[in-house]
């Protein structure tokens, strides 16, 4: 397993509470957003936030049932972790639950904001997987599975939301890729 240079002192239990697809603090994240929206007014938004969460964790825990593969072994690990390790899990549910949001997020806003919702959503994938992977608790395989998973699940999220929202402004297009198939020509 490739790894980074260790932390300079060699303590490394603070790793993981700084992992922005952390459970606990997606479940935080995803609780607090939708309550926002939900407050501003997009009900469709907040809704699919929470769904979005929920289908990828029940998503995340078949797929670790059914994979069932072994974590790398424990003295690579530089924190414990003993369920399966196939897909990861907290790259999956930032990848679903930070890309949900910037959806969302960028359905409602214009300009700058607009623009760097995506690619922030990317660094925070990327400093997730980045985590599991230096303290050993994943192959590179299971990130990457959990990108492919999340980006199934999100792919499902954004075609939900333009048939949620089309119905609510009324405009629907057969043409729109993400709808075709959804929408009675």
């Amino acid at each position: 397993m490739v790894r980074a240079a260790p932390l300079p002192g060699g303590d490394h239990r603070g790793c993981g509470r700084h992992d922005p697809g952390q459970p606990g603090r997606l479940r935080l994240v995803a609780l607090a957003a939708a309550a926002l929206l939900h407050r501003a007014g997009d009900r469709v938004g907040a809704g699919l936030l929470l769904v979005a969460v929920a289908v990828a964790g029940a998503a995340i825990l078949g797929a670790k049932q059914v994979g069932g593969r072994a974590r790398p072994p424990a003295p690579t690990q530089l924190v414990t972790e003993t369920d399966f390790s196939f897909p990861s899990g907290h790259v999956t549910g930032a990848v679903v639950l930070y890309g949900v949001l910037a959806l969302v997020l960028a359905h409602r806003t214009h300009g700058l904001l607009r623009r760097v919702v995506g690619p922030i959503v990317v660094l925070v994938v990327v400093v997730t997987g980045t985590i599991r992977l230096y303290l050993g608790v994943h192959w590179l395989s299971d990130v990457v599975g959990a990108v492919l998973l999340g980006g199934a699940l999100l792919l499902a999220a954004v075609a939900a939301h333009r048939v949620l929202t089309s119905r609510t402004t009324g405009a629907v297009r057969s043409d729109d890729p993400a709808t075709r198939g959804l929408v009675a020509r």
